[in-house]
């Protein structure tokens, strides 16, 4: 069973929530926007470069509770939220 990562409207349809694995991390309009334009704008192993860079340096909250400073984890799951925000959104 692998790691689940999803992006979904919150119960009250104003915030995004962002899940990886057990961890949940709401996320603004805005914070969505800047991260939809990161994935649309790049290609995928330059998207994730750039989210990585988003993450750690606006939402370092994320990168903490979600163990996205171990490499291979890091990698995994920033091309799996690229690769959703290019398809869904």
């Amino acid at each position: 069973m692998g790691l689940r990562v999803e992006i979904k409207k919150d119960i009250t349809g104003t915030n995004w929530i962002l899940v990886i694995g057990n961890c949940r991390k709401i996320l603004a309009d805005n914070e969505l926007a800047k991260i939809k334009s990161i994935a649309k704008n790049n290609d995928e192993q330059e998207a994730s470069r750039r989210l990585m860079n988003y993450f750690n340096n606006q939402r370092l909250d994320i990168v903490r509770e979600a163990n996205l400073d171990v490499p291979k984890r890091k990698k995994l799951i920033s091309s799996a939220i690229i690769q959703i925000l290019k398809q869904y959104f």
